[in-house]
């Protein structure tokens, strides 16, 4: 492209783009500004008509309440008085009233039982008593939605109020307002609102309750189904926004398919939306209008740059074309080529400049030949002794990829143990609900569909079976068996891969290459439906294969690994020890069950014979040995889950003594070569190990109380209180807790368990207190239903009673640990010791204000 037309290009698009740029920012700034205008506008009339209906619903709650109290509404119930007088007087007050309030069409009496007793209309004696109008009309003054009369068929706004006759309810009052005369009134008034603007009412279910500007016969008939309409009503009913929460205008389609600028407003007490609208073809009318004149203007101004842009670039580029003649000779070597010179402005100058510098560049280009084997010389030179430094460079680099290579290993690592710890807390946390569970399961089956629940939470126990072995029968009985294709409830063991896990004694991993080797070499005939891969573990008692827990899946060949199986070989022991203790349960009960009909049999035979005693009492010697039995091996059960449950807390407790030990020895050793992130690290590394420390002591600790027996005698429960409360205040000497403990509490319960409950109620106390400077602990007593109950109350925290059900269950925390350290089995622990002396704790809370917990043993 010449030089001639870039100069002329430049200035026009210069042109160009301040014009449209001026033109773009003109037209959105007065868009902006009528639009907030006609929008702020929108705002303040709906906040007025809104408060204007909030002012005329509370005149007809006033209204409907003043005479809900007058006496010969009341009296209409008081049977000391002649009915046909009260009744007389009750009528000819509706007919006065009716006379005085224009807004008023209809009023009707119901008793207590919700039958209309008076009314001026013809429906006495109907029975209300189902619809919302009476029975939140019994509470306080209530106000239905619009609707239309069933008696005049006009649109009314129905409003009750409950009616007492001395202090005692009788009745209730219902009042119709037509709506057409004030309300209506208040929606249509166009004022302000130019051709296209209108407000109108919508329901919470987005039902028109008010004309229409447009629309003939809509009231009642029409959905709302606007985007918008939806959000607001979803945003108040659903997310409970304030009835004062700013809303800002938007463009959007109406009811009628319009494009309008609409603003919304809720009014809280009818759960209404009011919208108030204008059509945009209106609001931006003066704005279209501006903008036609806006780019006339830029045509014009476009044109003109047009014309001097072309004057300018022929006056500037007549002199360069003659530069660039020259220029072509000096380019082909003619090094004493003369420009000459031009005009005597600064063109001219550079002419002669240019002349000046092509003799300097004659002179210069000897003097770059002599220089030029110079220079070869240094070059080569200096290759060499850049090759040296390239070489040392590279060995620096693989030195560097080494380390950097070491310490991605590092972190590896550090990522795996994180999540093996992770998934170690899971299945201790599973443990103890399989543990937990059979005291809480009442039969087998539930107790194993518990185990299955628990064991969903670390494995895929969508296919999931727990078999038993019959050996003298070489029968599988499967009690439970939850599977997406098959159904058994017996089978022959016969050559499957439970009888295989049964036989090898260990657990087994089976893909499908693995159960076609087994077909093949005989030991595997197929039963039921084949799947992509199974898993087994023998289930143990003493050394014993009492059964088998299998998963499978059908769909997914890598749906278990490795580790999977180490799991669950980990976990069967407790799942063998909680399956044979309830099992001994169950033979106990069959056991007891059987008994009692052995001696309603043998009874019957005593009366028959007195020789049956003999026999009567050898059954029952028979039976009491067979009890003692079934008593001794679950016995011996307990005493295996005991022994277990010192086991999960040795092994566990050791790995994580030496995670916090290790990693204090590496801040203490390698501080100086660790960064902040690193050193971050390491702590939340001991953080967690100690958190989960104290969480396996709390297990143990709530585990025994369900073991040991209680022993009462008579405690001092102030005393005890003091002795906590000095103990909480002497590990945190710069808190200033206000401790008011009541004098003289007495009690008769076990001590240790006593001193347990108090220091986890007091504990918590203390420790939801700890964000406020004026915290107070009250600990007393309360009469409550004729009994006088225990009390510890705070200011604290305090948590949400929605969640109520949560905070007497093991491991279940409302607060974030960040906020409130603990494990969340405290409370766990004190309804446990509360049951355990036939006693009970409840509490009460509100966020932000603090708790209540009620006790009684």
């Amino acid at each position: 492209m010449k030089i001639r037309t870039k100069l002329g290009i430049l200035p026009i698009a210069l042109a160009v783009i301040m014009l449209t740029v001026s033109l773009l920012i003109t037209i959105l700034i007065s868009n902006n500004t009528v639009k907030n205008q006609i929008g702020n506008h929108l705002l303040s009339t709906a906040q007025s008509r809104a408060h204007n209906i909030e002012t005329l619903l509370n005149d007809y709650k006033e209204v409907v309440h003043t005479l809900a109290v007058g006496i010969p509404f009341t009296n209409v119930f008081d049977t000391q008085i002649d009915y046909t007088k009260r009744m007389n007087e009750c009528n000819l007050r509706i007919k006065r009233t009716i006379e005085s309030y224009p807004d008023i069409s209809t009023i009707s009496i119901l008793n207590k039982n919700g039958i209309v007793i008076s009314s001026s209309n013809e429906d006495i004696g109907y029975d209300l008593s189902k619809s919302d109008i009476f029975t939140k009309g019994k509470e306080n003054v209530y106000i239905a939605d619009i609707h239309k009369s069933e008696h005049t068929g006009n649109l009314i706004l129905s409003i009750s109020s409950p009616i007492f006759l001395r202090e005692t309810f009788s009745g209730v009052m219902i009042i119709n307002f037509g709506v057409e005369k004030r309300l209506f009134k208040i929606l249509t008034d166009t004022t302000g609102l130019g051709k296209t603007g209108e407000i109108y009412l919508v329901n919470k279910d987005g039902i028109m309750l008010s004309p229409s500007r447009f629309i003939d016969v809509i009231i009642l008939k029409t959905k709302i189904n606007t985007k918008q309409v939806k959000l607001f009503l979803s945003e108040h009913l659903v997310k409970g926004l304030p009835e004062n929460t700013e809303q800002k205008p938007t463009n959007y389609l109406d009811y009628r398919g319009k494009k309008v600028l609409g603003v919304h407003f809720y009014i809280s007490e009818m759960q209404w939306v009011l919208i108030a609208e204008f059509d945009v073809e209106e609001v931006y009318k003066p704005i279209n209008k501006q903008a036609i004149l806006l780019i006339t203007i830029f045509l014009v101004l476009f044109l003109a740059v047009l014309f001097f842009a072309f004057k300018l670039s022929k006056g500037i580029t007549s002199p360069i074309i003659k530069l660039h003649e020259g220029t072509k000779e000096i380019i082909k070597g003619n090094l004493d080529h003369k420009i000459g010179v031009g005009s005597k402005d600064e063109i001219g100058e550079l002419f002669h400049s240019f002349d000046i510098m092509t003799g300097r560049l004659k002179k210069s280009q000897n003097k770059i030949d002599r220089h030029t084997e110079v220079l070869k010389t240094t070059v080569k030179e200096r290759t060499a002794e850049l090759e040296k430094q390239f070489e040392k460079s590279e060995k620096q680099r693989i030195a560097t990829l080494v380390v950097m290579n070491d310490l991605n290993k590092n972190t590896k690592e550090l990522k795996e143990e994180i999540i093996e710890r992770k998934r170690a807390e899971q299945i201790q946390k599973v443990l103890y609900n399989i543990s937990n569970a059979v005291t809480t399961t009442n039969t087998l089956k539930k107790l194993i569909s518990k185990i299955r629940k628990e064991m969903g939470t670390i494995i895929d126990t969508t296919n999931f079976y727990i078999a038993f072995y019959d050996k003298k029968s070489d029968m599988l009985s499967l009690p439970y068996y939850a599977d997406e294709k098959d159904k058994f409830t017996y089978a022959p063991a016969a050559k499957t891969l439970t009888k295989y896990v049964i036989e090898t004694k260990k657990p087994l991993l089976a893909n499908v290459e693995l159960k076609k080797k087994f077909v093949k070499e005989g030991k595997l005939e197929h039963q039921g439906s084949v799947s992509k891969i199974w898993l087994g573990v023998p289930l143990k008692i003493e050394g014993k294969i009492t059964g088998v827990l299998a998963v499978q899946s059908y769909t997914d060949e890598n749906a278990f690994d490795e580790s999977d199986m180490e799991m669950l070989e980990f976990v069967s022991d407790q799942i063998s020890i909680s399956i044979e203790r309830k099992k001994a349960e169950e033979e106990l009960a069959k056991h007891r069950d059987h008994l009692e009909e052995l001696v309603n049999e043998r009874t019957l035979e005593l009366e028959k014979s007195q020789n049956s005693l003999t026999l009567l009492l050898d059954d029952v010697n028979d039976i009491n040995k067979e009890l003692q039995k079934t008593n001794t091996k679950l016995d011996s059960t307990n005493k295996e889950m005991e022994a277990f449950s010192y086991s999960v807390s040795h092994d566990l407790r050791a790995p994580l003594t030496r995670m916090d030990g290790f990693s204090q020895a590496i801040l203490d050793t390698y501080s100086d070569k660790l960064d902040e992130q690193g050193k971050h690290f390491l702590n939340r590394i001991r953080s967690s190990s100690q958190h989960m420390a104290k969480l396996i002591d709390d297990m143990l600790a709530l585990s025994r109380i369900s073991r040991k027996d209680i022993f009462r005698q008579q405690l001092d429960l102030t005393q005890l209180a003091e002795n906590i409360s000095e103990e909480l205040m002497n590990a945190e000497p710069k808190r200033k807790v206000n401790f008011k403990i009541k004098k003289g509490l007495k009690i008769k319960a076990d001590q240790k368990f006593v001193i347990i409950l108090l220091q986890n109620l007091l504990g918590n106390a203390y420790k939801f207190t700890g964000k406020n400077k004026n915290a107070v602990i009250e600990f007393g007593t309360k009469t409550i239903d004729k009994k006088e109950v225990f009390f510890i109350k705070d200011n604290g925290a305090g948590f949400n009673m929605k969640y109520y059900n949560k905070i007497f269950t093991a491991f279940q925390r409302l607060h974030h640990e960040d906020d409130f350290k603990g494990t969340g089995i405290g409370l766990a622990i004190v309804q446990r010791i509360i049951n355990k002396h036939g006693g009970e704790i409840w509490a009460e809370s509100e966020k932000g204000k603090g708790s209540v917990f009620y006790f009684h043993l």
